[in-house]
């Protein structure tokens, strides 16, 4: 048992340690290559205040279904800690943009902002990535395709969220 929590103590410390790697890897890409910061590639998902809900919602539901898809066959995998440690640290560079560009943008209230802008989908995603973590530190590897049905109906509500707050 206490090997165990070892092992869940050690795989969380690495998922932290890829976090933060992300994190500093967008603060460091954006510092050398931006001085200043080009606001087109904030849009670069093709999600514009003119879409209306639909065109935003098939956008935001084919990206997150793919990451779904990347995290849930890390998990499958024998390196499946390493390879969703990989994965959060790209989903962490990607919230370091965010958080760049809103800081950038509107200083010290860039932050509070930046989590205006996740608060409603971004705990449907948390729960998602809670349960895909816990998979990737598992060592009986199985499909789970119930759960996996589940995991792609909260994927689908943020979704639905984040295309109805970007398409205004």
């Amino acid at each position: 048992m206490f090997r165990f929590r070892f092992k869940f103590l050690a795989d969380s410390y690495l998922l932290l340690f890829s976090f933060f790697l992300g994190m500093i890897g967008a603060a460091l890409f954006f510092w050398w290559r931006y001085p200043v910061f080009p606001s087109y590639l904030f849009y670069s998902y093709g999600i514009t205040g003119n879409k209306n809900f639909t065109e935003a919602f098939l956008i935001v539901i084919k990206q997150r279904f793919f990451q779904l898809g990347a995290g849930w066959l890390c998990g499958l995998t024998v390196y499946s800690v390493w390879l969703f440690g990989i994965l959060t640290c790209f989903w962490s560079f990607s919230l370091g943009m965010g958080v760049i560009y809103f800081t950038l943008e509107k200083g010290l209230w860039g932050l509070p902002l930046f989590l205006r802008s996740l608060l409603p989908q971004g705990i449907f995603y948390l729960m998602v990535w809670y349960v895909l973590s816990r998979w990737s530190f598992s060592t009986r590897k199985r499909l789970r395709l119930p759960a996996l049905a589940f995991l792609m109906l909260l994927t689908a509500c943020g979704a639905a969220f984040e295309a109805y707050l970007f398409s205004f």
